[in-house]
């Protein structure tokens, strides 16, 4: 097979699984303060768990730009974080 054409089918599954994540998951996903990820899944069973930083979310926007992702998807991820930071298993 030639390369460029799994390069672009591997584009094309990563942007399907984040468009679906987007449409069911997390509304307004904050940064965990400890950890510093977010996840952006749901929690289904069915769905992955994508944990992203801080680094990985400003990465992915223009590469997802660049490759025609669908603007639900990058309003989404331009949005992680704008919520407050969660606190990973504080009691109080």
């Amino acid at each position: 097979m030639d390369k460029a054409y799994n390069e672009q089918t591997a584009i094309s599954a990563l942007i399907s699984v984040l468009e679906d994540v987007v449409k069911a998951g997390n509304t307004n996903p904050a940064f965990d303060s400890e950890s510093g990820f977010v996840d952006i899944s749901d929690g289904s069973r069915h769905q992955p768990i994508i944990l992203l930083d801080r680094d990985d979310v400003a990465n992915l926007i223009p590469f997802l730009e660049d490759n025609y992702a669908s603007d639900d998807v990058i309003a989404y991820l331009k949005n992680t974080g704008n919520s407050q930071p969660q606190e990973s298993n504080k009691q109080g």
